[in-house]
């Protein structure tokens, strides 16, 4: 039994999944932060229903500043960065997501544009390079037309993820409650 749990975990792989930045032009910090925040508290929900294994949040931050990537910059925003801080996490993969842009179509819809970098960390191939993917909601939420935004955040994230497991060849599986 402890041989097949052990088998099992060589072969689930580890992802590095980066911080979400938002380089949208949204006016509201809080707001900005909001969005990179929702988008970020999917993913390794995501992931991890689908698979990966999600490095902790600490050691990608630790890598992230052992390899003196400012994340900010967007001038680093270049595969062998990304590669950097997936060998100092130890990971097979790499996921890196930007917010491009933020809009409300109506009162009771938000839409959110990412961009997403995937790349494999031994052989540094690229899966999904600059990728702009999008995400919606359609539903009467409370909060207001920013709260549409927030989850349209997630559901981009969410459309990353659905991405990634197609390109390698897996059915997507989403993440329990």
């Amino acid at each position: 039994m402890i041989a097949l749990v052990v088998a099992a975990l060589a072969v689930m792989p580890r992802i590095a999944v980066l911080p979400v930045i938002n380089c949208s032009d949204e006016p509201s910090g809080e707001f900005r932060q909001q969005m990179a925040e929702s988008a970020a508290t999917f993913l390794p929900r995501g992931f991890a229903a689908n698979g990966f294994v999600v490095v902790p949040k600490e050691e990608t931050e630790a890598a992230i500043t052992a390899a003196k990537v400012d994340l900010t910059d967007e001038e680093t925003y270049r595969r062998e960065t990304f590669l950097k801080v997936g060998q100092a996490s130890h990971a097979d993969y790499v996921y890196f997501a930007t917010i491009e842009s933020n809009s409300f179509l109506s009162a009771n819809t938000g839409r959110v544009t990412i961009c997403v970098w995937f790349l494999g960390v031994g052989d540094g191939r690229r899966i999904l390079s600059s990728r702009r993917v999008r995400g919606q909601s359609k539903e009467r939420l409370g909060g207001g037309p920013m709260r549409t935004q927030v989850v349209a955040a997630a559901r981009a994230a969410e459309e990353s993820v659905k991405l990634i497991v197609a390109a390698l060849g897996a059915t997507y599986q989403a993440p329990g409650p």
